[in-house]
């Protein structure tokens, strides 16, 4: 289990990262992208990753990851269950996640 603060402070420990209410959750966000949520009492993140990337970690036994409904799911965004994940695989989506938006064009 990864606890919500873990979850954030390995969000907000990427670089240019800074952290916004959006809706329910906490946004993580890289020069006004968000690459992560937060629902801190469900224990729920959401990582925009790739399609390509969501479907590696899909396949990963267990429920850590699934898919967000409609198309934000299809376009690669990924809910993780923080009551199933381990810090290394949390570190490793977000720096997916950051990266994607990093490397995106303004």
């Amino acid at each position: 289990m990864l606890p919500a603060k873990k979850f954030a402070d390995l969000a907000l420990s990427m670089a240019d990262t800074d952290t916004v209410p959006h809706f329910d959750k906490q946004a993580f966000r890289k020069h006004t992208k968000i690459f992560a949520t937060l629902h801190p009492v469900t224990l729920v993140a959401m990582v925009k990753l790739t399609p390509e990337q969501q479907s590696v970690y899909l396949q990963l036994p267990g429920e850590i990851f699934y898919p967000a409904s409609g198309a934000w799911g299809k376009a690669g965004c990924t809910h993780c269950n923080l009551k199933m994940i381990n810090t290394k695989l949390a570190k490793e989506v977000l720096r997916l996640a950051w990266g994607n938006i990093h490397l995106k064009k303004k």
